[in-house]
């Protein structure tokens, strides 16, 4: 078959959280798990391969939060030996504002070393890095500067897509976080 890993933040995969209103264990603000984006990209690249697809999904939300200070190598040593095909990035919106050109250049090392260490498998995926859901020039540009640094990585700009209400699930979830 063909191996997949996707990392990203609570739009890849949220567990369960009454308290908030999510009581699900899929990518969140999504109504059902097979329409989160994890399970419509994998079938798309079943459809597209022809294989039935093997997929780690983790939330690294705590990535993204402590970017600075983030054990990569620790904390990713099961994914990267899954020696994936394809690997989707999909973080950003939960690292806090990068005020500071230290900041903006502690991002991009750190979302570079991230990608990088898949890099060092059997193998090098085909790499599909998201910018930010949120509109936000500062995160954008060091993604994007991140993934040109890894060799065949495409970048999706999906700011447009946050800009857009429809594209929310506002009206959906009561907690304004979920929707």
């Amino acid at each position: 078959g063909v191996r997949i890993v996707f990392i990203g933040n609570s739009i890849t995969l949220h567990g369960s959280l009454p308290k908030i209103g999510w009581t699900n264990n899929w990518g969140m603000a999504a109504s059902a798990a097979e329409k989160d984006y994890v399970h419509l990209v994998t079938r798309g690249i079943e459809k597209r391969t022809g294989r039935a697809a093997s997929v780690k999904v983790r939330n690294l939300a705590a990535f993204e939060r402590n970017y600075r200070t983030y054990d990569i190598g620790r904390s990713l040593a099961d994914l990267v030996a899954f020696d994936p095909d394809y690997l989707v990035v999909a973080l950003g919106e939960n690292a806090p504002s990068l005020d500071a050109k230290e900041d903006e250049t502690a991002y991009r090392q750190a979302f570079h070393a991230l990608l990088k260490a898949f890099l060092s498998g059997k193998r090098r995926p085909r790499t599909a890095v998201r910018g930010v859901f949120w509109p936000n020039a500062a995160k954008d540009a060091e993604i994007k500067e991140a993934a040109s640094k890894v060799p065949g990585a495409l970048l999706a700009d999906i700011k447009a897509l946050g800009a857009e209400p429809s594209n929310t699930a506002k009206g959906c979830f009561q907690h304004p976080g979920v929707a």
